[in-house]
């Protein structure tokens, strides 16, 4: 666990060794639960103590606090590749550069615009008068945790799915990958999910769906899925449980 937690949070550990971080990336979901239940917890004192939008931001913040900023970047870098025109060694080329491009702020921004608008939604009693205070938490709570579950089960998909590069990170994971592995992961992320979650305990899989886009993108510019694409499905699916949950609770 300390390896998975070096790789996937800025906790300091000891030990941070990649081999053994793939070799038990099935246990991503367990990461993603504790990451959750600490964004919960500072979304519930936020919200209680502060302005619904304040509150909203240091959630976010939160989240970041605790993962960083690697999988951010990834998402920025991957979009820079599949929007470079050319070949596939351009595009290859574009997502390597270090300098950001356009379409990787852009990317950067809607992610966390959209992230920061579901969590406002989410923890807003003011616009909800049909739940309790309690259970409005209750439910950014699952939200919050959920989403997470979903990242990390998107990530797990990726590296089971994707066709590995001759070498970097992402190459790493998907080499130690088995299916026998994923179906770990799957099944931890569902039994979460039916605990947190209960009947909603499906929304869990949207982190697939986005799974599955990233990779045939990955597949389409690059031949292959690095570790930008892995990083981008787990941003891309955090925002897009997030918003799946807002409509949820509000139809």
């Amino acid at each position: 666990m300390k390896e998975l937690f070096s790789f996937l949070t800025r906790v300091p550990t000891k030990s941070k060794d990649l081999e053994i971080a793939a070799k038990h990336a099935y246990l991503f979901p367990l990461i993603g639960l504790i990451i959750g239940l600490m964004a919960y917890a500072v979304g519930y004192a936020s919200f209680t103590f502060l302005p619904n939008e304040i509150g909203a931001l240091i959630t976010t913040l939160s989240i970041y606090s605790v993962t960083g900023l690697v999988h951010l970047d990834g998402l920025s870098d991957f979009s820079d590749g599949i929007m470079a025109s050319g070949d596939r060694e351009r595009k290859f080329s574009a997502m390597k550069d270090a300098k950001i491009g356009v379409a990787g702020i852009f990317s950067i921004v809607f992610i966390l615009l959209i992230t920061v608008y579901s969590i406002s939604v989410l923890g807003n009693i003011k616009n909800c008068r049909s739940l309790t205070n309690e259970l409005l938490m209750y439910q950014l709570g699952c939200a919050l945790i959920i989403s997470e579950i979903s990242a990390k089960l998107s990530m797990n998909t990726c590296i089971a799915l994707g066709k590995r590069m001759p070498d970097g990170i992402g190459s790493i994971f998907i080499q130690r990958s088995t299916w026998s592995k994923y179906i770990i992961a799957f099944a931890i992320s569902t039994l979460i999910g039916l605990i947190v979650a209960r009947s909603y305990f499906i929304v869990v899989y949207v982190g697939i769906v986005v799974s599955f886009i990233v990779v045939k993108i990955a597949h389409k510019n690059f031949g292959a899925v690095n570790g930008d694409a892995i990083g981008a499905s787990n941003e891309i699916a955090r925002a897009a449980t997030l918003l799946v949950w807002v409509v949820i609770i509000w139809i």
